[in-house]
């Protein structure tokens, strides 16, 4: 596994076990595959919803390329989108709204994956639910965990 400080297993986990084990709510882990185009790595979430991974984290990713890998993401690492234009925005369909006090856990279904993002200040509410939306990643801190080991081969 991973001996190390709280902060180090929560930002820098070792592999899958651990990402989904440390945080509340857990990193949302996606069973997806990694692919290339024009030298940019990236998963799809779902048809046409693409995460394009940050080049800082490509390093060791080359020989996992087209196999099966989770994506990693904290729900604090996914915000309500400005634009569907955005840069990593995804659409999702709302299905279930935690109302936190300071912040809400949003549910949302992209394709067939349920994902969570931990958002504060948003006007959204159970009365929103069914509805659609545009969530946008913050790649620059995600994890990509090989599919057969589940290591974290998206760490330097």
């Amino acid at each position: 596994m991973q001996v190390d400080t709280p902060t180090n297993l929560y930002n820098f986990p070792a592999n899958k076990f651990v990402a989904g084990f440390i945080g509340s709510p857990a990193m949302n882990l996606v069973n997806t595959a990694l692919r290339e185009e024009d030298g940019h790595y990236f998963v799809e979430l779902a048809p046409g919803s693409r995460a394009v991974i940050p080049t800082e984290k490509t390093t060791q990713l080359a020989e996992h390329i087209n196999t099966k890998v989770f994506f990693g993401i904290r729900p604090e690492h996914i915000s309500i989108a400005s634009s569907k234009d955005d840069l990593n925005a995804i659409e999702g369909k709302l299905a279930v709204v935690e109302n936190m006090g300071n912040e809400k856990y949003l549910h949302f279904r992209v394709g067939g994956n349920l994902v969570i993002a931990r958002v504060s200040g948003s006007e959204i509410s159970t009365s929103d639910i069914g509805n659609t939306y545009y969530f946008n990643l913050d790649t620059s801190f995600c994890h990509i965990f090989d599919g057969k080991e589940e290591k974290n081969i998206s760490l330097k």
